[in-house]
């Protein structure tokens, strides 16, 4: 039986990296060139300015405009796209068999909404945990427990 080769993705809304997994007796293995950081400024930073204000409809009165967009949610969306792609080339260049995907529970839901269905028809595990910080020599086993690898 053919060893499965397994791509995980670990994500949060400003980094992510990609590990490899070939099997049951291996660990887990950085892929070359696979890490990633989202351009991740602060809130207070994009929105500095104060909102404009507007007249009412009706009478004389003024007040303050409300933001129309978070500019954080649109960039993790925007990263989300990224990774997407990403995770498409490698599957139509057949770099992995399955794929398993632990990110921060809200990058995983713009990643759910992004996802190619290549890419998804290839998904084997997804774990709403950001493990991102997790120290290297600890992953294989904690990604072994919380089943994104046999």
């Amino acid at each position: 039986m053919k060893t499965k080769t397994t791509w995980i993705l670990i994500s949060n809304g400003g980094e992510a990296r990609i590990l490899l997994n070939a099997g049951r007796t291996d660990g887990v293995h950085q892929v070359d060139g696979m890490i990633f950081e989202n351009e991740h400024l602060p809130t207070r930073e994009i929105m500095a300015d104060k909102p404009g204000r507007a007249f009412d409809s009706v009478g004389g009165g003024r007040h303050a405009m409300e933001y129309t967009s978070d500019p954080t949610e649109k960039s993790e969306q925007e990263f989300a796209a990224k990774l997407s792609e990403i995770l498409h080339k490698g599957r139509v260049e057949r770099r992995y068999d399955r794929l398993a995907i632990a990110a921060a529970p809200a990058m995983l839901a713009h990643l759910r909404k992004v996802l190619t269905p290549l890419a998804r028809d290839c998904l084997y595990a997804e774990i709403d945990k950001d493990y991102t910080k997790t120290p290297s020599s600890d992953l294989a086993e904690v990604l072994r427990r919380s089943g994104a690898i046999d």
